[in-house]
């Protein structure tokens, strides 16, 4: 938990890297002004990527409940031996490539804790998302592109 910080800074980072470069002439990209939710999402299956949006509305319902119980989540009590707290996600490279392909103006990151039976892989029956939202040159939320197919270790924890 004490490199949580570092890590998320870090990921912003490269992902400011990846999104600031060399611009193509991409003829499946489409502008923020003519972006339509259909259009984009054919636009993303012509490409090849399978990443679908998540639902606007468990979007915002895991966000509150990140705004009201993040803090407690990260601060509580200590787990059963063997298990941790979320240390850092595993973002797939297509949920990434699908984001900046709709070529928002900014990125965004938000956190999000989702309310799952208690079990012996979720002891504290929250499980923390990070989505991925672009916005246009006013700092509007794409609301129709949001992307969270990432997994949080624990318990997705890569070797």
């Amino acid at each position: 938990m004490k490199h949580f910080g570092t890590t998320l800074s870090l990921m912003a980072f490269v992902l400011l890297l990846i999104s600031c470069g060399e611009k193509k002439n991409n003829p499946t990209s489409t502008s923020t002004s003519t972006k339509k939710e259909s259009t984009s999402i054919v636009t993303l299956a012509n490409i090849g990527l399978t990443s679908t949006p998540v639902d606007s509305n468990d979007f915002k319902v895991w966000k509150r409940k990140w705004e009201t119980d993040g803090v407690s989540y990260m601060n509580g009590p200590a787990l059963p031996s063997g298990l941790a707290r979320m240390t850092y996600f595993d973002v797939p490279k297509d949920d990434l490539t699908a984001l900046l392909a709709l070529n928002p103006s900014h990125t965004r990151f938000y956190l999000g804790l989702k309310t799952v039976p208690v079990s012996n892989e979720v002891p504290t029956g929250l499980k923390p998302h990070l989505f991925l939202i672009g916005t246009d040159a006013n700092g509007v939320l794409d609301m129709s592109h949001i992307y969270d197919y990432t997994s949080a270790c624990p318990p997705d924890c890569t070797k």
